[in-house]
């Protein structure tokens, strides 16, 4: 296979393939769907947690650990985010990524011309479901820790006392950029586990041996690799702007919620987006 005449091994080009052959499929889409689904009802929940009665569980909980104005509206809303964040990772890693791998074991049954049974493949990937969870919770550790590592940067330029000149806008660039640049750092990390999950939902490995295989496939195309990730990641960006210009007090506090709805939304496109062009970009190369 010619490399440079494959439109399918350019960024750009795959993204497309990647996009109309995601939302042209069914058995791809749907578990994504589910994962929407799931995330949409967490955050329902939180957000009825002052009312009974979930209020029951969350009255003391919230109480010792925050304070029992949080159990009070608007306050409640103020402290959604927080929750819904907090709740979301063990969703990610228990749910989430098994159905990731079941979109991608969707491609996989796709490019060898056969019809994808979403109930089947779920079956299959039960035996796997470990190695997925142990791949989903290095992925978060390793974005966590990238995450922290820049707090002790920010902390550092936050003691910067210029007003003016290079430092300061140093300071400035470090401290108003932190969440774009939290967000590069999150698709590091997801770039250096990159094949992990096909390599699972594809080729049942063990997560020993998909480690070790992910590790040759992401040195021999890192900067594609990394591309691919990267580019529908920056769609994220509107988010954290609409973050930062929507006002969240006054006369409608709710839009705390809708943003957290909208980050949801926007960070399931994506993750379907990216997952099917890495899968497709995976057995491209494989085919080679």
């Amino acid at each position: 296979m010619n490399k440079e005449k494959n439109p399918t091994l350019k960024v750009f080009p795959l993204l497309r393939i990647s996009i109309n052959t995601l939302f042209s499929n069914g058995p791809i889409v749907f578990p994504y769907l589910v994962i929407l689904f799931v995330q949409f009802l967490l955050l329902e929940i939180l957000y009825f947690f002052p009312q009974w009665p979930l209020n029951q569980f969350f009255d003391p909980l919230v109480s010792k650990l925050e304070s029992p104005m949080f159990m009070h509206y608007p306050l409640n809303l103020a402290l959604l985010q927080k929750m819904y964040f907090q709740a979301y990772i063990p969703v990610y890693i228990f749910f989430s990524s098994f159905f990731v791998c079941v979109a991608i074991a969707a491609i996989k049954d796709i490019n060898e011309d056969q019809k994808p049974n979403v109930r089947q493949i779920m079956v299959r990937m039960l035996p796997f479901y470990l190695y997925i969870i142990v791949t989903a919770v290095l992925i978060y550790a390793f974005s966590y820790l990238f995450s922290e590592s820049f707090g002790m940067i920010e902390s550092r330029a936050d003691q910067i006392r210029s007003t003016a000149g290079p430092f300061f806008w140093l300071k400035q660039t470090i401290l108003q950029g932190g969440p774009y640049f939290r967000l590069l750092l999150n698709v590091v990390a997801v770039t250096l586990f990159a094949y992990v999950f096909p390599l699972i939902a594809i080729e049942r490995r063990n997560l020993f041996v998909a480690l070790l295989e992910n590790i040759k496939y992401v040195i021999t195309a890192p900067i594609k690799t990394f591309m691919i990730v990267l580019l529908p990641t920056v769609v994220f960006a509107v988010v954290l702007l609409a973050r930062k210009h929507v006002p969240f007090e006054g006369e409608f506090p709710e839009m705390r919620a809708i943003m957290i709805a909208f980050s949801i939304l926007v960070m399931v496109i994506i993750d379907a987006v990216v997952y099917t062009s890495l899968t497709m970009f995976y057995l491209v190369r494989k085919g080679q």
